[in-house]
């Protein structure tokens, strides 16, 4: 019995998984700043970066607006890439104005490119750079394996455990302290609609100066937020709707937030800050976003607020400025413990077994048992 019980422990140490350090890559979505599986519908403002779109990209007067002729958008102002196309979409490029139209750029003052596999809709509204039709195949961008890799990565992050302790501080702001460091550098704190409601910003404590910190925003309760910020745009009783409202982020100390001084224009936080809106389909930002978002199965709308970083979402409505920032990917694959080799863990046990039964032949014998390194 002990001989079994010895063999099926060995052989399952060998089988078992091992554990990983977290791995966090936006995968295609990477090189984008707004990333978006359906459609994206704008009316003014621009995106410094590049976008791509899987449904429709749209230009349109917004319906509540006193101008009803008159929209415009520009693309990749910030980007710094010839030859490759500064918007990608997947359906059509539809502009619906009078006035206005669509600036595509690339490498400065140059103009950009954009490419499309549906119908181009008014292109003469196109003011400078160029759009050409492809076959979907063509497209840079497989939209189906991007978001299937960006769904699982969001699980993954809404299933990290929260090892960090979350305290109200002065002036309603909250502060977020790891109880333990990490060997990875990645923390994660848990952001609810309750405590975005009593807060106008947060602080990030006790983390190494590159770590990546997730914050996995929910609304569990159904929770609709009282602040002003919500306009009545989540329901009560809805767990599927959410409102991202932080007017400050501290970095251990440092007001980071709106710091380009040495990146361009790219805010530090875009690199270091990862919004997960994970299983929600309506989200409202409400305010200026200081980092990444990641909210691969919603319907993104915005106020006229910037964000600095970038942006995934189902589909997007809202003229908020996209200003250019990137993730920086954590995919290292490194083991959290060092793994011993299967080879040595199979001698171990074969060894094992033959000293157990060398016993059970001459029980009378002192046998000293082996010593592994």
């Amino acid at each position: 019995m002990k001989k079994l019980s010895l063999l099926s422990a060995v052989f399952s140490l060998l089988l078992s998984p091992l554990g990983f350090a977290a791995q966090i890559n936006l995968g295609q979505a990477a090189e984008y700043n707004a990333f978006v599986q359906n459609n994206f519908q704008v009316s003014s403002s621009d995106t410094q970066g590049r976008i791509a779109v899987g449904g429709n990209f749209i230009v349109k007067p917004h319906q509540y607006s006193h101008d009803k002729t008159n929209a415009g958008y520009s693309v990749g102002d910030m980007v710094h890439a010839p030859g490759t196309p500064s918007l990608v979409v997947g359906g059509n490029i539809e502009l619906h104005a009078q006035g206005g139209g669509l600036q595509i750029h690339n490498t400065g003052i140059d103009h950009g490119t954009a490419v499309y596999s549906g119908t181009l809709v008014n292109g003469h509204k196109i003011g400078s750079g160029t759009a050409s039709k492809v076959n979907k195949s063509e497209l840079p961008v497989d939209f189906d394996a991007a978001f299937k890799h960006l769904n699982s990565l969001s699980d993954q992050l809404a299933a990290m455990t929260a090892s960090a302790t979350t305290t109200p501080g002065a002036n309603a702001s909250l502060t977020f302290r790891p109880a333990v460091p990490s060997a990875d550098k990645v923390y994660v704190f848990e952001l609810t609609q309750e405590m975005l409601d009593s807060s106008y910003g947060i602080n990030i404590e006790g983390v190494e100066s590159d770590a990546l910190v997730v914050f996995n925003v929910s609304n569990t309760t159904g929770y609709a937020m009282k602040n002003y910020s919500n306009g009545g745009f989540c329901k009560t009783g809805d767990t599927g709707c959410a409102v991202l409202k932080l007017e400050t982020v501290k970095f251990n100390g440092v007001n980071t937030a709106g710091d380009t001084s040495k990146d361009r224009n790219a805010s530090p936080l875009a690199k270091q800050v990862l919004f997960n809106f994970n299983d929600l389909s309506n989200v409202k930002l409400a305010s200026n976003v200081f980092g990444t978002v990641l909210a691969p199965k919603a319907a993104i709308h915005s106020t006229t607020a910037p964000i600095w970083g970038q942006v995934i979402a189902n589909s997007w409505v809202g003229n908020a400025q996209i200003n250019v920032g990137r993730l920086t990917p954590r995919d290292d694959g490194t083991p959290d413990v060092a793994a011993p080799p299967v080879v040595a863990l199979f001698l171990a046990a074969l060894a094992s077994l033959l000293w157990f039964r060398r016993r059970q032949l001459f029980p009378s014998t002192a046998i000293v048992q082996p010593q592994f390194a």
